[in-house]
């Protein structure tokens, strides 16, 4: 294993909202949006397309659904399948993002089928999938994030840092030197494999 030659500092910090009007306190509860359609968890965005955001079932090969009762799914949502026990997945040309940690510790996952008009692979999308050793990028891929395809994170708590004057957490991401990402010269492929992998 290489270590990428980066470090992410995430300040440890809480944050309490509360909000009061004329002296009264109120109180907001936050309605659930998420619908279910066969084994899928999904929630209707605001460009009447579909965005997957949790797995039921319990096959180890899944495809996701172009649609919805019609409606073209897009993305798959932050940690939709995070540590899900699924093998293989593929994921249809509607699909233009994968969103952060989608797939985030899905340790049995080996095979990533990903079909042209995938647009963006998010932050930590395949993280510590530690079995998947090979994707190919799709050409219509613009942007693929950080740390998308690392195979493994240790944090270390309770570090001072002397820039901030705080105690922070930091991350350090490696990458398998086994894995291979395929995809063509001159694109986001080639940029995000010199750029983590060199």
């Amino acid at each position: 294993m290489k270590k990428i030659k980066k470090t992410l500092s995430l300040l440890l910090s809480t944050m309490i909202v509360f909000s009061s009007v004329a002296g009264v306190s109120t109180t907001v509860f936050a309605a659930s949006d998420e619908l279910t359609y066969r084994k899928f968890k999904y929630k209707m965005l605001d460009n009447d397309t579909a965005e997957i955001c949790g797995y039921t079932g319990k096959d180890t090969v899944v495809t996701i659904p172009e649609s919805i009762n019609s409606v073209p799914v897009t993305s798959i949502g932050r940690t939709a399948f995070s540590s899900c026990k699924i093998k293989e997945v593929t994921i249809p040309n509607t699909v233009r993002s994968i969103k952060w940690w989608a797939f985030y510790g899905c340790s049995s996952l080996e095979k990533v089928n990903l079909n042209f008009g995938l647009k963006t692979v998010g932050y930590g999308a395949f993280m510590n999938c530690k079995r998947l050793k090979s994707v190919s990028i799709p050409m219509s891929v613009t942007q693929i994030c950080d740390d998308s395809f690392a195979v493994d994170c240790t944090t270390k708590t309770g570090v001072f840092d002397s820039y901030s004057k705080q105690t922070i957490s930091t991350q350090q991401y490696e990458v398998d030197s086994a894995f291979t990402l395929k995809g063509y010269s001159g694109t986001v492929a080639e940029k995000y494999c010199n750029d983590q992998f060199s």
